[in-house]
C-alpha cells in the first residue's frame, strides 16, 4: 500500500470492532439487518458461523472478530449483519456495531497502523485519517477477506450458481422431489436420503470397543449383525462425548454394510420438491462442501427451516468406511458363515407409531412422507375421526384422527405428534398419530395373522401382528384399504370437495410463492440484487 493512493469510494459504510473503527465501500454492501438463527454447518472453520434464510436465499455468514483472529465478544443488540456483494455472490460479515455512511471523495489511503497490524495485515486495504474527528478508519480488503484462494474463484463460484442449478433442473426432469428423513442435533436440522436408510431404531445396548475414536459410540446387535454406533454430535463437533441414554439411531447403508447414526431426534420423513434444494454455500472449502447435497428450504405458513441435506458417502471417508468395517469384522464374518439363508429372507420395511398405548404399523411403501402438524381447517358435517383437512404444496389433504378412529380417547397434542402421510387406494390421507417411534425391517416369518380382536379393534383392520423384543404389547400392521368402510371412504371424499375452494385459494398463494422464489434465483444467476 502506497502512501499517494487516493480513495475512490464516495460512500463508505463503517461499523465496530471493539474500539477500532472499520469502513466498506458502500458499492459492496447490499443490505445491513439484525442477527437471525443462523444454522450452524458441521466441519467448517471457526470462522464460519453457518448460514441463514434471508428472504428465500440462503446466505453463508463469517464472523468478522474470529476471521481476524481477535478475542470473541458477546453479542447484543447492537450486533449486526452487514450483507456485502463479492465476485457475483452475497456473504454476511457479523459485527458488533453499524455506525454510519460516510460521504468521502479523493482522500489519501495511508498504511494501516502498527496497532492494526496485529488484527492480520492482509484483510486490510489501508486507513484513512478523518482529523476533525481524531478518528481512523481501517478500510477492508474483501478480496483477501473473502479470498478465491480458500472460498472459490469465479469460475468455480459460476460453477456451483450455474453449473449445480442446470445439473438440478435436469435431475428435476427424472424426479422432482427428493424424499429425505429428517433429524436434529441439538437445535440444528439436518437430513438424509430415504432410501440410504435401512431403518430407525430406538438407542439399544452399546458395547464399548476399545482404542475406537472418540465419535464411535461402540457397536449393537441388530438380528445378529454386529452394528458400528457413530455419534454425529460429537462427529461434527457440536459437543463433547456424553454418556446417551435418550436418543435414535439411524441404520444407513454404506459401501456394502450397514452403520448407526446416533442423533437427538428423528423429526419427519419429507418429500421435497427439487426447487426447494439449493446447492451449497459457495464460501465452503472443496472438502465441506462435498458432505453436503445441499440446503433444504422446508416452508411452514410464514416460517422456513433450513436444513443441512447430508452427503453420507463423503462424510464417511476412505479411512472411516475402513475403520469401521474392522469394528467387529470377525462377527460379521461368522455370521456370514453361520446363516446364509437369515440374510437372504424376504424383509419388509415398516414405520411404526403410537396410538394410546398401542403400536401400529404401516408398510413403508404406503407412506409418502411423515410430517409436523400443520394448522387444520375443520369441516362441518364431517365423521367424528376426521380431524379436517390440510394443504400440502398446494393438495388438499384429509386428516384422520387414529385415536378416534379407534376410539381411544383424545389427548393434547404435544411435540411428538405427526401426521403420516399415506396411500390408501391411490388418495393421499393423512393419519393423525401420538408419535412415530421406528422403521423397522420385518422378516416376513415375522409377521403372524391377526387374532379376532385387539382393543376392541375388529381384525378386517389389520393385516398381521408382530411380536416386538422389550415391548409388552404387539406391532399391529395395519390393512389400510380396510381402514375405512365404503360409506365412511364416501363421506371423506365429500370432505374433500367441500374444501376444494379451500385448496384453490392456497394454491394460488403456493403459486405466487414459487414465482418469487424463481425469480430471485434467476436475479441470482445473473448477478442482479
Amino acid at each position: 500500500m502506497e502512501a499517494e493512493d487516493v480513495l475512490t469510494a464516495t460512500q463508505l459504510v463503517t461499523f465496530k470492532l471493539g474500539a477500532e473503527d472499520f469502513g466498506i465501500d458502500i458499492e459492496n454492501v447490499k443490505e445491513i439487518i439484525e442477527i437471525p438463527p443462523i444454522t450452524y454447518v458441521p466441519n467448517t472453520p471457526d470462522y464460519f458461523e453457518g448460514v441463514i434464510n434471508l428472504r428465500g436465499e440462503i446466505l453463508s455468514v463469517i464472523d468478522v472478530r474470529t476471521r481476524f483472529g481477535m478475542e470473541a465478544a458477546k453479542r447484543n443488540e447492537f450486533s449486526r449483519i452487514i450483507v456485502v456483494h463479492m465476485r457475483g455472490y452475497k456473504i454476511g460479515l457479523i459485527v458488533d456495531s453499524v455506525s454510519e455512511v460516510l460521504q468521502l471523495r479523493g482522500m489519501t489511503i495511508q498504511p494501516p497502523p502498527p496497532i492494526a497490524k496485529g488484527i492480520k495485515e492482509k484483510y486490510l486495504e489501508g486507513m484513512i485519517e478523518l482529523k476533525e474527528d481524531k478518528r481512523i478508519i481501517l478500510l477492508l480488503n474483501l478480496d483477501e477477506l473473502i479470498s478465491e484462494e480458500e472460498f472459490g474463484g469465479e469460475a468455480e463460484i459460476e460453477g456451483v450458481l450455474g453449473g449445480a442449478a442446470a445439473a438440478e433442473e435436469k435431475k428435476a426432469k427424472a424426479a422432482e422431489e427428493a424424499q429425505l428423513v429428517t433429524f436434529k442435533l441439538g437445535r440444528e436440522n439436518y437430513a438424509v436420503e430415504i432410501h440410504e436408510v435401512e431403518e430407525i431404531i430406538n438407542m439399544p445396548e452399546v458395547t464399548i470397543v476399545p482404542q475406537a475414536p472418540e465419535f464411535i459410540e461402540g457397536v449393537t446387535s441388530l438380528r445378529g449383525e454386529i452394528i458400528p454406533l457413530l455419534n454425529l454430535g460429537t462427529r461434527f463437533g457440536l459437543r463433547a462425548k456424553e454418556k446417551i441414554t435418550h436418543a435414535s439411531v439411524i441404520i444407513v447403508g454404506i459401501s456394502g454394510f450397514n452403520v448407526g447414526l446416533i442423533v437427538d431426534e428423528v423429526s419427519e420423513v419429507l418429500r421435497v420438491p427439487k426447487d426447494n434444494i439449493v446447492p451449497p454455500p459457495p464460501h465452503l472449502t472443496t472438502a465441506e462442501a462435498e458432505q453436503l447435497h445441499g440446503v433444504v428450504k422446508v416452508r411452514y405458513g410464514e416460517k422456513v427451516r433450513l436444513i443441512l441435506y447430508l452427503n453420507l458417502s463423503n462424510i464417511f471417508t476412505t479411512d472411516i468406511r475402513e475403520m469401521l468395517k474392522g469394528i467387529g469384522a470377525e462377527k460379521q464374518k461368522e455370521k456370514k458363515i453361520k446363516g446364509r439363508e437369515e440374510i437372504t429372507e424376504k424383509r419388509i420395511t415398516i414405520v411404526s407409531f403410537r396410538a394410546a398405548e398401542d403400536i401400529f404399523g404401516i408398510n413403508i411403501e404406503k407412506v409418502k412422507e411423515i410430517t409436523l402438524v400443520p394448522d387444520i381447517t375443520v369441516v362441518p358435517r364431517a365423521p367424528s375421526f376426521v380431524e379436517g383437512v390440510i394443504n400440502l404444496r398446494g393438495e388438499v389433504i384429509t386428516v384422520i384422527d387414529l385415536r378416534k378412529r379407534f376410539g381411544f380417547p383424545p389427548i393434547p397434542r404435544d411435540a411428538f405428534t405427526r401426521i403420516i402421510m399415506a396411500d390408501i387406494d391411490g388418495a393421499t390421507t393423512g393419519l393423525l398419530v401420538d408419535a412415530v417411534t421406528a422403521v423397522t425391517a420385518i422378516g416376513v416369518s415375522a409377521v403372524e395373522p391377526p387374532p379376532r380382536i385387539i382393543s376392541g379393534i375388529e381384525t378386517e383392520f389389520m393385516e398381521g401382528v408382530v411380536r416386538l423384543e422389550g415391548e409388552k404389547k404387539m406391532l399391529i400392521i395395519l390393512n389400510l384399504p380396510k381402514l375405512l368402510t365404503k360409506e365412511e371412504k364416501k363421506k371423506i371424499e365429500e370432505v374433500g370437495s367441500q374444501e376444494s375452494g379451500v385448496g384453490s385459494q392456497d394454491v394460488v398463494g403456493e403459486e405466487k410463492q414459487t414465482a418469487k422464489v424463481k425469480l430471485k434465483k434467476a436475479k441470482l444467476k445473473t448477478g442482479e440484487v
